[in-house]
């Protein structure tokens, strides 16, 4: 969009203003691309290597069938031990290559890098977009591909601005996008626009505009107030930057927490990892990342400690207290208070399923009262129904299977029955379907079968009788159960 105020008319002024890329920074672009040759298979044994570093193609006799299994190549030009990449036969880059019998894989062609510099007194953060080209300059004298050197094409896309009380204007070129398609206009006028990752309901559109994921230029220039403001200045050479330094600008200038934060001595990844968090979510922190500092501990990984802060408060430990906020072995700890906040909880879930239970065991006992006596078995195995709410849920315990936990005794059209040897250990628990007659499943310890489950099965359906007798007897015939089902869930 065009700018408006006298702010975003300044900027991208400005914008055309900037210098080009020196050669020292586009070298350090160029590395950034993989080595990887393409290779050409034609027709009968004319097949060559096509180095993307260099341009250089070198012919091969014979043909490889299997390019997934070829060691990686060296460029007998420039040297590059390139990964061997399958190319179509005489057409464009990805499409079927019936020599290989596989699909052709593009090569590396662009890279988004960010210069971090100051212009005009003023913080900005230039990307460009880096192109790497490899084309084919027709035939020589010989009726072979001549060879042409690799091109290298950079292209500034947007800048973002920050002044000194912390407000970010963007200056961008225009550009086009929809679910499948994203281009940019490189040529076309500087504007201001915004932020706009969206969701549009069926897409989800990622911001044009953030430096996260963007190679950063090693050297950074940084202003004097973002620089007393804990800003780094010096990046590993070759880092993906894993956070928006843009918005770590605007948020240093503005969050008084967030800049103490930075200046703690902690890895940058405290920081970015609270770059998008609000203003209360380092409030809550910072207490036991000073106590962190304080005691030399470095937060390597800051959401699994953070996560793992999150558990100790469930627990109830002491938050203040270095035994806890600084575990020798993060990954250790956090597994061990991860387990004793799940049986807490499970402990928990368990206490309101068996205080909901409480609330059946008189509705159990009326709408199962015709069920409740009976009875069958044989020398070996004998089959009781399950007397209460309480038995349905000691028979789900220990059989370690849902029968109590997903309300099982809920439904009014079925009978529950635990079968049990001569001893009287449980072998598996019966689920019977009253309409129609028939059981529906038998489970055993864990949900698996025992060796007696056919026996179980056929004593069941012997005496399915017992059940059909005693459906006339219930409080709500089988028939209107589904227009009753209040009697159940009030």
């Amino acid at each position: 969009m065009r700018p408006k105020t006298k702010r975003q008319k300044q900027y991208a002024e400005w914008a055309g203003m900037l210098p080009p890329l020196d050669e020292k920074r586009k070298e350090w672009a160029k590395k950034l691309f993989p080595p990887q040759a393409l290779y050409y298979s034609r027709r009968g044994n004319n097949c060559e290597f096509w180095c993307q570093c260099c341009g250089t193609i070198v012919p091969t006799l014979g043909k490889w069938l299997l390019v997934d299994q070829v060691a990686p190549w060296t460029c007998p030009n420039c040297g590059a031990v390139c990964e061997v990449l399958p190319q179509y036969n005489g057409g464009m880059m990805g499409n079927y290559n019936s020599h290989t019998r596989q699909r052709g894989v593009n090569p590396v062609t662009n890279r988004y890098v960010t210069l971090v510099d100051i212009f005009q007194g003023h913080q900005v953060f230039r990307t460009f977009d880096v192109w790497r080209w490899n084309r084919r300059d027709g035939n020589d004298e010989r009726g072979r591909w001549k060879t042409a050197p690799t091109e290298y094409e950079y292209y500034e896309i947007y800048q973002n601005w920050v002044d000194e009380k912390g407000a970010e204007v963007i200056t961008s070129r225009s550009y086009t996008r929809s679910c499948g398609h994203f281009s940019w206009s490189y040529h076309s006028d500087w504007g201001v626009n915004f932020h706009n990752a969206h969701c549009s309901g069926y897409y989800v559109f990622d911001d044009v505009f953030e430096v996260a994921g963007n190679w950063i230029f090693p050297r950074m220039m940084v202003t004097p107030m973002l620089k007393r403001n804990g800003f780094p200045t010096r990046l590993p050479a070759g880092a993906v930057c894993k956070y928006d330094l843009a918005k770590m600008a605007v948020r240093l200038l503005t969050d008084a927490d967030f800049e103490k934060l930075t200046k703690m001595g902690q890895p940058a990844g405290v920081a970015g990892f609270f770059l998008d968090k609000p203003f209360e979510e380092i409030s809550r922190f910072m207490n036991a990342i000073r106590i962190c500092t304080k005691n030399g501990y470095r937060i390597k990984d800051a959401g699994l400690w953070i996560d793992y802060i999150e558990n100790l408060v469930e627990l109830g430990k002491d938050t203040h207290s270095p035994k806890y906020l600084c575990p020798r072995n993060l990954e250790k700890a956090h597994e061990r208070a991860s387990r004793a906040v799940e049986r807490i909880r499970e402990k928990k879930r368990e206490e309101e399923r068996t205080r909901e239970a409480r609330k059946w065991e008189k509705r159990y006992a009326v709408a199962k009262a015709p069920f409740l006596g009976i009875a069958f078995g044989d020398d070996t195995v004998q089959i009781a129904v399950l007397q209460s709410v309480e038995a349905v849920r000691r028979e789900g315990k220990a059989m370690h299977h849902c029968v109590f936990s997903n309300g099982y005794y809920k439904h009014p059209d079925r009978v529950l029955l635990s079968a049990k040897d001569m001893d009287g250990n449980r072998l598996e628990t019966i689920e019977i379907g009253l309409d129609p007659f028939k059981v529906l499943q038998s489970r055993g310890l864990q949900n698996k079968a025992t060796k007696e489950h056919k026996r179980i099965v056929e004593l069941c359906e012997a005496n399915m009788d017992a059940f059909r007798r005693a459906v006339p007897e219930m409080t709500v015939p089988l028939h209107l159960v589904g227009k009753n089902a209040h009697f159940y869930q009030d």
